[in-house]
């Protein structure tokens, strides 16, 4: 862990990156600037400069971890590699007991029910489905009639009213009702 006081009140934990101009980003000796008299940057009103006198961490150092070079397996080892992996997968495949005929038989005769409730739930399914779409093509049917209906008593009622002339077999009927509708009134007296 980088834990470092001097620049930036103290990170335990992390690296705080360190605003460092580029021309001191060269490892300098310990007490560099304070020998030359040279400061790395501008001192900050009058307070002392942090760079002056001290070493200069190396950040490239410390973040590179070497690793051991990939060996690489020769035709001879890997061959072995290949027949050790075959004969173990063969030892596994040998120490297997044998499987009983009863119990296959039976895990046969279980897989063949299963089969057939599946395939009597997918007939199932199947014709809910089509009474489903046959329930819904009823209904339409039943909206585009009824809608037929609407539009023809819509049509019906927007048409103007058009008195006609009655026949005269009408008129003589409506002038023989109120003729007899007279005479029993005049019964009645």
């Amino acid at each position: 862990m980088f834990v470092d006081g001097r620049f930036g009140g103290g990170t335990i934990g992390r690296r705080r990156s360190v605003m460092v101009p580029r021309r001191l980003k060269t490892r300098r000796k310990p007490g560099y600037f304070v020998e030359t008299g040279v400061l790395p940057y501008r001192a900050c009103d009058g307070e002392r400069c942090p760079w002056v006198g001290v070493a200069i961490p190396d950040q490239r150092q410390d973040q590179f971890v070497s690793m051991a070079a990939f060996k690489e397996q020769s035709f001879q080892e890997r061959n072995a590699l290949s027949a050790k992996a075959k004969q173990a997968a063969l030892d596994k495949l040998r120490a297997k007991p044998p499987v009983d005929e009863a119990e296959l038989a039976e895990r046969r005769a279980a897989a063949a029910a299963r089969e057939e409730e599946k395939a009597r739930l997918s007939a199932e399914k199947k014709a809910a489905r089509e009474q489903e779409i046959a329930d819904k093509k009823a209904r339409a049917a039943e909206a585009a009639a009824a809608a037929a209906e609407a539009a023809a008593a819509a049509a019906e009622a927007a048409k103007p009213y058009i008195p006609t002339m009655p026949t005269e077999a009408e008129m003589k009927a409506a002038r023989d009702a109120r003729y007899a509708a007279r005479k029993q009134r005049a019964g009645k007296k």
